[in-house]
């Protein structure tokens, strides 16, 4: 009977970086599933979770882990460049556009680092500010 072992190295969430080209995209169509769902089983999670016992540690593990694992198993495409249509000026107050702005902000570094766990975290909490422009468009 032939044995075969393969260890896996994953690196820590901060250093991952899922692509380095903005218009680099995952094709899910061509994705191999039966290997992510093999590669998932293998992971030994009891042992993570003792060797990471703090929540935040384990979230990052854990989203290395998935990374690393889509990485290796779904083939990427190069998306169309978006351009840059004009938009309707819409007039609003400060607020709103302040709040508009650091969402953009925020989502261009999400954009850029997507393993970054508390920059999603941000990000959604500024969702709040979607809920005002909502609201103000509705009240014209």
């Amino acid at each position: 009977m032939l044995s075969v072992n393969i260890a896996f190295t994953f690196v820590s969430d901060s250093q991952y970086r899922v692509d380095e080209s903005p218009f680099c995209v995952y094709n899910w169509d061509l994705a191999d599933y039966d290997a992510i769902e093999n590669d998932l089983l293998d992971v030994d999670w009891y042992s993570l979770v003792t060797m990471h016992p703090s929540a935040p540690h384990l979230w990052d593990e854990f989203m290395s882990i998935l990374y690393a694992t889509i990485e290796w198993h779904v083939p990427k495409r190069n998306s169309a460049k978006h351009r840059n249509t004009r938009k309707p000026y819409t007039r609003s107050t400060r607020d709103l556009r302040k709040c508009l702005a650091k969402k953009r902000y925020l989502w261009r570094q999400l954009r850029n680092n997507k393993c970054d766990t508390q920059v999603r975290v941000k990000y959604r909490t500024e969702s709040v500010c979607v809920f005002g422009v909502r609201l103000y468009n509705s009240s014209k």
